[in-house]
């Protein structure tokens, strides 16, 4: 079968929130699972509604004859209190369902919105990534993306926290 990528509708809602509640849960993708509780729901469907109206290439969709396998949202503009003096964008979800991993439907996703993204003059274009999903950071890297920052966090609820 073949899978196609798209831009989202409006239509998506549905499948879109399914995917998002499938990638909240997996181990594979997260450190640990996101609540997907009534108030993420309503914060999540907000979010992706605005990007829709704003321009609906923001999301791409990986869609096998009608069915959502996949998706990828992005911000085409970030705004910042500071004047960066370049136009940023960010990706903040990419997810393929473990069924349809491993079939270039991830590389896909990234590559459209990498090359939208350069459409609309994005100079720089961030994601950050679990740093133990290795599979995820060897794609990022293949496509051209490089380590930038570190993010370094305490957990408090975990007994193995240092400092």
């Amino acid at each position: 079968m073949d899978v196609a990528i798209r831009a989202a509708t409006h239509k998506d809602a549905d499948g879109l929130l399914e995917l998002w509640k499938e990638f909240m849960k997996d181990a594979d993708s997260l450190d640990r699972p996101i609540p997907t509780h009534a108030e993420n729901v309503r914060r999540w469907k907000e979010f992706v509604t605005k990007l829709i109206d704003d321009d609906p290439r923001q999301i791409q969709i990986a869609d096998e004859d009608g069915v959502l396998v996949g998706y990828l949202a992005c911000q085409k503009t970030v705004t910042s209190p500071l004047d960066m003096g370049y136009k940023w964008s960010y990706i903040s979800d990419i997810y393929v369902r473990p069924t349809h991993r491993r079939r270039g439907i991830g590389r896909r996703l990234l590559q459209t919105t990498l090359e939208y993204l350069k459409s609309v003059g994005s100079e720089h274009i961030r994601l950050a990534v679990w740093d133990e999903n290795e599979e995820a950071i060897r794609l990022y890297r293949e496509l051209g993306f490089r380590d930038h920052m570190h993010i370094l966090q305490v957990d408090r609820r975990s007994e193995n926290s240092s400092r």
